[in-house]
């Protein structure tokens, strides 16, 4: 059984956890928009989608530059284990 598949207090196929930065309901605004509003007709749909479409571009454009959190050189052979336990770390290939 792998570790995944243990769950460590998650329900059973729950999925994704919830949580901020979960732009879910904003993705479905911005749809709901362009194909009610731009495709349907719907004036008032064609302002949020208006809306969805601006709030994105804003933040492609004053959203900065994501934070290097770790950063390490692999030989070939080496792997990275990336863990909620542990820090970061390189398994060096058995020689």
């Amino acid at each position: 059984m792998s570790r995944r598949s243990k769950g460590k207090g998650k329900g059973k196929g729950k999925g994704k956890a919830k949580g901020k930065g979960d732009g879910r309901a904003f993705r479905l605004l911005s749809r709901l928009g362009i194909s009610r509003g731009l495709m349907g007709g719907s004036r008032a749909w064609t302002i949020v989608a208006v809306f969805t479409i601006a709030v994105r571009l804003l933040k492609r454009v004053f959203g900065g530059t994501p934070n290097t959190v770790y950063s390490e050189t692999l030989s070939p052979g080496d792997c990275l284990i990336i863990s909620h336990d542990r820090e970061a770390r390189v398994v060096k290939a058995p020689s």
